[in-house]
């Protein structure tokens, strides 16, 4: 099952308008990808704000009412946290080989830089079921 989840801060009242909105299997997990990269503005705020981010689960269902409710919550670009609307399925490289040049680039990209130590669990985020 699907969960859409909410990122956000004690303060925020409105998932329509505040935080991050986002869908997925494993929202904690997702925490923890989303604080070292990807979406600058979310990752940013996860690192500032670290104890104060709650996770909170808005519904678990089928994929695609996830996505459909996501695209409700985000239905433009740059609203909170999210840089893009909800609803889309992120691009995955799951049965896709990389070329050798592709891998590569991502280890040149890589070469020298260290995995950020954030471990959600670590810095008293709280979970919450809205």
């Amino acid at each position: 099952m699907h969960s859409v989840y909410w990122i956000h801060l004690p303060e925020h009242t409105d998932m329509f308008t505040q935080g991050y909105i986002g869908v997925s299997v494993r929202p904690m997990d997702r925490l923890y990808e989303h604080a070292n990269g990807g979406n600058a503005h979310l990752s940013n705020a996860i690192n500032k704000y670290g104890s104060k981010i709650i996770l909170s689960t808005v519904l678990i269902g089928l994929k695609e009412y996830c996505y459909e409710i996501e695209e409700k919550l985000r239905p433009t670009d740059h609203i909170g946290w999210n840089i893009t609307k909800g609803g889309g399925y992120p691009p995955s490289w799951k049965g896709r080989e990389k070329t050798a040049e592709h891998r590569a680039n991502i280890s040149k990209a890589k070469t020298g830089k260290k995995r950020p130590n954030f471990v959600p669990w670590n810095k008293g985020l709280r979970y919450a079921k809205v």
